[in-house]
């Protein structure tokens, strides 16, 4: 299976136009749907798995400094309702129906529970292809002191800056350490050890 469940694959989705354009967007969907897997042992839907390295770490700071982060499922659903309910009304008025393109990025930890994926999976299941998800190969702690420099508990972001899509191009491993940008050696709040 490549995304979700049978039947569904990421592949045929629609890149954010800046990202389909650029050479290094050619095959990003095929790479990032190769790596998904179970998100739970006795689940039948698989989802992507990442790292969170580098250029996506770069991404996502920009987006908290810019408020452009929800964080939490019951957030992350709420923004993505609201959001759906101003594109039906522009649909309506214009009279046209827009092309749908990838444009929010949801990042989960590896640490959730099986209820906890089977709301995520409902959640892109109703607002896909607007929204393709990842799971990082951090837990929910890692997730927020990476993300955002604290120690509370982050089970899931939802990144409505469009770029933050173009960062999963590279999903899996990346030969620096996870969240850190090129010559750094800690991470955002963190001492070197």
């Amino acid at each position: 299976m490549d995304g979700l469940e049978a039947g569904w694959d990421l592949r045929t989705y629609r890149l954010p136009k800046r990202v389909e354009e650029d050479p290094a967007g050619a095959g990003m969907l095929t790479r990032i749907a190769e790596t998904a897997k179970r998100v739970h042992p006795s689940s039948g839907s698989t989802l992507p798995h990442g790292t969170l390295f580098g250029p996506l770490a770069a991404t996502l700071e920009v987006a908290r400094e810019k408020g452009q982060l929800q964080q939490g499922l019951e957030s992350a659903q709420r923004k993505l309702e609201l959001e759906q309910r101003g594109l039906s009304m522009v649909d309506q008025r214009s009279g046209q129906t827009r092309g749908e393109r990838i444009s929010r990025l949801v990042l989960c930890s590896n640490d959730g529970a099986e209820r906890f994926y089977r709301h995520v999976e409902l959640l892109l299941k109703n607002h896909r292809p607007r929204v393709i998800a990842v799971v990082l190969d951090i837990d929910a702690v890692q997730m927020g002191q990476r993300i955002f420099g604290s120690e509370k508990i982050v089970r899931l972001v939802l990144s409505s800056q469009g770029s933050g899509v173009g960062c999963t191009s590279r999903p899996v491993s990346s030969e620096r350490s996870p969240g850190l940008r090129r010559g750094q050696t800690t991470g955002p709040n963190r001492q070197a050890r």
